[in-house]
């Protein structure tokens, strides 16, 4: 795992794309969805941690808006990010078997790149699927089961 504490630039930047995201998300007309009445948060968090894995991996962050099934990271690594230390990466059935999945955890400023997993393999560990929040059954892998940073994710 690698701690990564964002800087002031950092956080304008990831902060002002997850506003950007959540607008463009409005324009369209995309539902809610899972993160319910916190989307604004939801979106700027998300943006900083693609900053933080980006930059815990020294990759480019392009910070793109509108490309919800692009990669966040070069060509094929997609991070996910939740503010509990002992977080597990979430993975749905939609989601892209030839990506490698990133779990980032923590808060604005500070983050933790926890590890990765290749979607082939994700889809393999079915004991770890279930629907705690009733949004649909979806792998919520354990730390334990993510492989060390830095990955090699894109090829």
């Amino acid at each position: 795992m690698v701690a990564i504490t964002l800087t002031d630039a950092e956080i304008q930047m990831g902060a002002t794309v997850g506003i950007l995201r959540r607008v463009d998300s409005l324009r369209r007309g995309l539902e809610p969805g899972r993160m319910g009445a916190h989307n604004w948060d939801a979106e700027i968090e998300g943006a900083l941690a693609e900053c933080a894995a980006a930059n815990a991996l020294g990759k480019y962050w392009s910070g793109s808006v509108g490309s919800f099934k692009d990669a966040d990271l070069g060509k094929r690594a997609q991070v996910r990010a939740t503010e509990h230390d002992n977080g597990k990466l979430i993975l749905r059935e939609n989601d892209k078997k030839d990506h490698a999945y990133i779990l980032v955890t923590g808060r604005c400023p500070n983050y933790i790149v926890r590890g990765w997993i290749e979607g082939a393999e994700a889809v393999k560990l079915t004991q770890y699927k279930t629907n705690p929040g009733g949004h649909g059954e979806a792998l919520f892998i354990p730390q334990s089961e993510l492989k060390p940073i830095p990955p090699k994710v894109d090829k």
